[in-house]
């Protein structure tokens, strides 16, 4: 999903219930990261993001880290967490 970009565009316009964004910090610089994940947010899609290493969680609800064994751990964002742009972790 680029900003501005087709694919945004058609995830706009279609409206579904929810959308898959794989790696979408890749190819985009951190600006461009948080407004491609606000724009399903503003218009009622969810969303689901596929990332390593993400810088910030403030803009998730929720985490699920899967580390290279394959355990995994789901963590609620709270929104103190949310509203500084920390990480979940971060004491």
């Amino acid at each position: 999903m680029l900003p501005g970009g087709a694919q945004s565009t058609r995830l706009v316009v279609a409206r579904p219930a929810f959308a898959m964004l794989n790696r979408v910090g890749a190819a985009l610089k951190p600006a461009q990261v948080r407004q491609a994940l606000r724009r399903p947010d503003e218009r009622s899609i969810t969303s689901i993001a596929f990332a390593e290493g993400a810088e910030s969680v403030d803009l998730y609800d929720a985490v699920l880290e899967i580390d290279a064994e394959g355990a995994c751990r789901w963590r609620r964002v709270d929104r103190d967490t949310r509203r500084d742009g920390g990480r979940p972790d971060a004491s």
